[in-house]
């Protein structure tokens, strides 16, 4: 759920909440297996051609019924300032809702901008502080040619350059507008 509006023609604002009550059910015939990894090995585990059976000792497995999984809610506040024709500069307040699949309730703030070198090269770059990751450094490119568009990005964890970043992501995307 969300709404966005233009404000004094150069401002764009937005709000979403996602997830919010939102859960997947999963039906009969589940199982849980709870294993312990071993610390130690043998010579002969290591000739076994089984790799999981020398790593993982399984403990006991046990049979479940139908349950829920809730999904993570989250609350963004964005606001976009178009500054030049192709210059735009943006901010986001992401706040999550609870700590389900590895979401955070530590607020996340972002800043970035784009500029678009003739009319079909947007140049990206953004920053984040908190959420889940602390510090996020992020840059990104893509080719916007009529109905094609292709994107790109990188971001570094903890860093601005790869080498002293601990963790990185990457996305891409690949769209025909017709």
């Amino acid at each position: 759920m969300g709404a966005s509006f233009n404000f004094a023609k150069d401002w764009d604002i937005s709000w979403s909440v996602s997830n919010l009550f939102a859960s997947i059910n999963w039906s009969t015939n589940g199982i849980v297996t709870y294993a312990t990894i071993r610390d130690s090995l043998e010579a002969s585990d290591l000739l076994n051609d089984e790799e999981s059976e020398y790593y993982f000792q399984e403990d006991s497995t046990m049979r479940i019924g139908a349950f829920s999984t809730p999904l993570p809610s989250i609350m963004r506040l964005g606001a976009a300032y178009t500054l030049l024709d192709n210059l735009v500069l943006t901010a986001e307040y992401r706040q999550g809702l609870d700590n389900y699949f590895g979401n955070t309730t530590t607020p996340q703030l972002g800043v970035g901008a784009q500029y678009i070198l003739n009319n079909m090269f947007p140049l990206r770059a953004g920053v984040t502080f908190g959420g889940k990751y602390g510090y996020l450094f992020g840059l990104g490119t893509g080719f916007h040619r009529d109905i094609f568009h292709f994107d790109i990005s990188t971001d570094f964890s903890r860093a601005m350059w790869p080498s002293a970043s601990t963790g990185f992501f990457t996305s891409f995307s690949f769209k025909l507008l017709f």
